[in-house]
């Protein structure tokens, strides 16, 4: 009894681990990222292709291809069948992201066309590395992006264009196999300290135009203070003149009817303007001046009385 007690339960346990390691996502033996080799002569345009392996199962890469001589130009990489990426390239490396809507099956998934330099010498080669792996993914099954199998290639200068070389890169791969991404993390921080220096000149040419714009918005600031002070302060002197014009025409029209009073009473006629146009001065003149005696006042009066009747 107990015998049929233990086979049950080794029989119920080998069918929960077949079970369990059915439904775990297996990854096939042998995933890789190759780029393959090429070769062409100086100022001619080669080829070099993105390939994948890992049975037909791709979902996605994001890689960072790279190369020491400047001299090498290279286009933005393309997607290829049924995938579709996106690329930046500049001097010395090439961004390559490549993903699919589906599975993807095994081969070329991106090409990158490259530029031999036209004063290149013949049996020159440049070393075309991954220098970074960011993301390499299967479709049904996690990212494997710190495990897959990288294989470098290399451009050749030299008779045969880029199918001989292309023909023959299985050849140059195999003395690459087992090259891992550590190897090449030089050039990765190379092309990581570029980026930086641009990033930094990129800023610093910003904050030279954002404070040119702030000080140039400063001096106008003060452009239009000192015009308004300016407007301000004439308007206040047209104020305190008009105060003295009114002012000096009040006293003078004070002073004015002084006089004239003063005059009348001292048997004179008129004295209005001894006030008005010499202001103190005319009521000294008018308060020093001599009062008429009652008979010149009657003769004259007697005068202005006969003027009269002759004129009648």
């Amino acid at each position: 009894m107990k015998n049929i007690i233990k086979r049950s339960l080794s029989v119920l346990a080998c069918t929960f681990m077949a079970v369990t390691a059915g439904a775990l996502p297996v990854n096939a033996a042998g995933e890789e990222l190759t780029l393959t080799s090429a070769q062409g002569m100086p100022g001619e345009k080669v080829t070099v292709n993105v390939d994948v392996a890992c049975s037909n199962n791709f979902e996605s890469l994001d890689i960072i291809v790279s190369w020491e001589d400047k001299a090498l130009k290279a286009a933005q990489a393309q997607p290829a069948g049924k995938a579709m990426g996106a690329s930046d390239a500049g001097d010395g490396y090439c961004t390559v992201v490549i993903y699919g809507s589906e599975a993807l099956a095994d081969g070329t998934v991106a090409t990158i066309d490259f530029t031999i330099p036209s004063d290149a010498q013949i049996g020159k080669t440049y070393d075309i590395t991954v220098s970074k792996v960011n993301t390499y993914a299967i479709f049904e099954g996690p990212d494997i992006y710190s495990t897959v199998k990288v294989n470098n290639g290399k451009i050749t200068v030299g008779e045969g264009g880029s199918a001989a070389a292309n023909s023959g890169g299985n050849n140059n791969n195999s003395n690459n196999n087992g090259q891992t991404v550590t190897e090449s993390t030089e050039t990765a921080a190379a092309v990581t300290a570029a980026s930086e220096s641009s990033t930094q000149q990129m800023t610093a040419e910003t904050t030279a135009v954002t404070t040119a714009v702030l000080t140039t918005e400063k001096e106008s600031g003060k452009s239009t203070s000192k015009k308004g002070a300016d407007a301000l302060g004439a308007l206040v002197i047209a104020e305190i003149i008009a105060g003295v014009i009114i002012l000096y025409f009040g006293v003078g029209v004070a002073l004015g009817f002084l006089t004239k009073n003063m005059n009348t009473k001292k048997g004179y006629t008129g004295g209005f303007f001894w006030g008005f146009l010499l202001s103190v001065i005319g009521v000294v003149i008018v308060a020093v001046r001599k009062p008429k005696n009652a008979a010149e006042t009657q003769t004259e009066k007697s005068r202005e009385t006969d003027g009269e009747k002759s004129k009648e």
